[in-house]
């Protein structure tokens, strides 16, 4: 079928099939349809104008919050804390942002993001950095979720358990807030399930 098309028609098809646009990251699919529609000779400028528009406003969106993680994670000092671990902010920021993009998801969306770069450190910890002893001590501060039983461990460790922790307190007081206490205690539950 696309050797029988404009070959403009002929590249999205060919570029359809290699990239389907319901297995893709939906804002990247986006930019990279309005790219087709603009070459389209039937493009309506007014559409086109208010889709870029749209993608550059939330693409600013993104960045601010970025900028916003990214200050949070320099507060970390992952090179004195946790030379051990692997250090992605900004990846990670990018799979929350394919999960959902959408600007009323913003505050889970940093959420999410501290979230699992905390969790990368604590896996690290786990994997490569702790001693038996150590990772003991800090199960059990998580489990019991208080970062004050960590006195024999590592001051990485105690940090880490402390962000990891604070970020959830954090996000309580921001429900509560909102008058929405229960909400957090739904992921509460699903980290500590032993």
């Amino acid at each position: 079928m696309a050797t029988h098309c404009s070959p403009r028609f002929e590249e999205h098809i060919a570029y359809a099939l290699k990239n389907p646009f319901h297995k893709g990251i939906s804002r990247i699919e986006s930019r990279q349809y309005i790219s087709f529609y603009e070459e389209d000779e039937s493009c309506n400028q007014l559409l086109l104008k208010l889709a870029k528009i749209d993608f550059n406003r939330v693409q600013i969106w993104h960045q601010q919050e970025l900028v916003e993680i990214l200050r949070w994670h320099k507060e970390l000092d992952v090179e004195v804390n946790f030379p051990y671990s692997r250090d992605r902010p900004v990846e990670t920021y990018l799979w929350t942002v394919g999960t959902f993009f959408e600007s009323h998801y913003a505050t889970t969306r940093k959420f999410l993001t501290k979230f699992t770069i905390l969790l990368t450190y604590l896996d690290d910890t786990y994997d490569a950095y702790g001693t038996i002893e150590e990772l003991r001590l800090l199960t059990n501060a998580i489990q019991r979720w208080d970062s004050d039983h960590l006195e024999e461990a590592p001051n990485s460790m105690k940090f880490l358990c402390k962000a990891y922790l604070d970020l959830f307190h954090e996000k309580e007081e921001e429900f509560n807030n909102e008058g929405k206490p229960y909400h957090l205690s739904y992921a509460i539950d699903a980290v500590l399930i032993d």
